[in-house]
């Protein structure tokens, strides 16, 4: 429940007693409402009826910071903010899908995570080839010490130690330069549910059939339960 629906009812019941009477507050689902606008009103009972999708104001908020730091000048933000973030993708009912967020705020934490768990990973992989170009280096010093007198046995071992020395010091710059690199974070884009609504249903190839819309709050309730 958005702040602007909260304010809604008393507004409806200052210029409408009557109406504001019978106003009722519900919860209701996307899905839902989807259905309802496709649906012709006629076959409803519900002639002359109408609605708009009213955007969170702090989401619009957010919705002009990332136009005044794109250098777009404006003043307002017509339909209900949607943002997603380049290259992020989640795993729903066994396929990938591309996620669209009501909230900001979900959507950095969510790749606050996703940036963090693949630097993580990188991080992790060059530390342990690190690790072992390090053993391969004593390896082959133990083999230049064990050669002792046998010329041949030394002068082979000798020559693998120069490109074993090289692999370690690549591997030991890459592990600093992950430990010092600061995680980039992806390119986020701006849309209005309006206008996804209107290309999935003039969607006629499937293009848009990956979309999966992120409610409001999901990203803070799943960081809460992971902190417990």
């Amino acid at each position: 429940m958005t702040p602007s629906h909260l304010h809604t009812t008393p507004q409806m019941k200052a210029s409408d007693a009557a109406q504001g009477r019978a106003a009722r507050v519900l919860p209701t689902s996307l899905a839902s409402v989807y259905d309802f606008a496709l649906t012709p009103r006629a076959s409803t009972g519900l002639e002359g009826v109408t609605f708009r999708f009213v955007p969170e104001p702090g989401e619009v908020a957010a919705a002009l910071q990332l136009y005044n730091a794109a250098g777009v000048s404006a003043g307002g933000f017509m339909g209900v903010p949607l943002f997603q973030a380049e290259g992020l993708t989640v795993m729903s009912e066994g396929k990938r899908c591309t996620p669209l967020f009501f909230s900001k705020a979900d959507l950095d934490v969510a790749l606050g995570t996703a940036a963090g768990q693949k630097h993580e990973e990188m991080l992790g992989l060059t530390r342990q080839r690190a690790e072992e170009a390090r053993k391969d280096v004593q390896r082959i010093r133990d083999e230049v010490a064990s050669a002792g007198e046998d010329k041949a046995a030394k002068a082979a071992a000798e020559r693998q130690l120069k490109p074993a020395l090289e692999a370690q010091a690549r591997y030991q710059a890459r592990t600093a330069q992950l430990e010092d690199k600061k995680v980039k974070v992806p390119r986020v884009d701006l849309g209005s549910l309006e206008e996804v609504l209107g290309r999935m249903e003039a969607d006629a190839r499937g293009e848009w059939a990956d979309v999966l819309f992120i409610p409001s709050g999901t990203m803070m309730v799943t960081g809460k339960k992971k902190g417990r």
